[in-house]
């Protein structure tokens, strides 16, 4: 639907990269940690027509009609890792986007990447860089 080059301009503009770490009784770790990126937008058929492109790309998503109570518009999710370093190899660097965070985001997929999350020691250590970067984000006045 979309070329490559016209792809990454939606990303650089519409993709909000998004952390969430919590605490799980279900899970052995002291804490979870959940990355995704997501699109939201008005127009359903803008999320379907990103959707298609990034199938292309054998980049996986998920288009929800509407995200919760709150937030009833469509939303895009990209949650699986692969799909989330596709992402990331495929916006270029040193680019101004739109929304901050994604060096942070890389630094916190990279972690996952190398099994991390599955260590106490690790988890603990993403949780303390996650504590530090949401104070910085307060301190600098950006939102997420």
């Amino acid at each position: 639907m979309y070329s490559k080059e016209q792809l990454k301009g939606i990303l650089l503009s519409l993709a909000v990269p998004e952390i969430v770490m919590f605490t799980s009784k279900d899970s052995k770790m002291p804490y979870d940690c959940r990355l995704r990126i997501v699109l939201r937008s008005t127009n359903p058929s803008l999320l379907k027509a990103i959707q298609r492109t990034l199938n292309q790309h054998m980049i996986k998503s998920v288009l929800k009609s509407k995200e919760n109570k709150q937030r009833v518009g469509p939303i895009l999710i990209l949650g699986n890792r692969n799909s989330l370093r596709k992402i990331i190899t495929l916006l270029p660097e040193n680019v101004p986007r739109t929304h901050t965070g994604w060096d942070f985001f890389e630094k916190m997929l990279s972690a996952i990447e190398e099994n991390k999350h599955l260590d106490e020691d690790g988890i603990l250590e993403m949780k303390e860089w996650y504590d530090d970067n949401k104070e910085q984000r307060k301190t600098n006045n950006i939102s997420r």
